[in-house]
């Protein structure tokens, strides 16, 4: 993935085509709290890693870059939480049993799940991420969470080969 210098956009490369993509909008309450993350450059990623080592990290999204992340951080986080909309992880990309047999796996790694629900709130205390509440009601201990839901492709094709 290659970042845009434009804020809120990445791009990606495929040997033919350059497309421009934007991440999916997540809405919620408390946008303004710190340590809340659309993985898009390395610095995104060295960031995440350090906040989350021995700390409770929160993902949201369940395809692969949600997933990527959660897979990352088993054995650096204190705790890896996964919220996602779908019943499975990967449903629409794998399919339910794939999908099923890969949460199995991820469970047995320490990760917990919350399928069927989305984000409410991001609270934070001193300007920084401490619970995220879902719709259900449950609130979730939080240090850092990444937003991987995934992006929507703009119609714009920046360059042909």
């Amino acid at each position: 993935i290659l970042t845009n210098p434009k804020p809120m956009k990445s791009s990606v490369y495929n040997k033919k085509n350059f497309y421009l993509y934007r991440p999916k909008p997540l809405s919620y309450k408390g946008k303004d709290v710190g340590n809340v993350f659309h993985l898009r450059t390395p610095e995104d990623a060295n960031s995440i890693a350090t906040l989350a080592s021995s700390k409770n990290a929160v993902i949201v999204g369940t395809s692969f870059i949600g997933m990527e992340v959660a897979a990352a951080l088993t054995d650096k986080a204190h705790s890896v939480s996964v919220i996602g909309i779908e019943a499975v992880p990967f449903r629409k990309a794998l399919g339910e049993k794939v999908g099923k047999a890969l949460m199995k796996l991820f469970e047995s790694n320490r990760v917990k799940f919350y399928m069927l629900n989305e984000v409410w709130e991001m609270r934070g205390h001193n300007g920084q991420l401490k619970e995220v509440v879902l719709k259900s009601g449950k609130v979730l201990r939080a240090d850092v969470c990444v937003i991987g839901i995934g992006e929507n492709q703009s119609n714009m094709l920046i360059c042909c080969s």
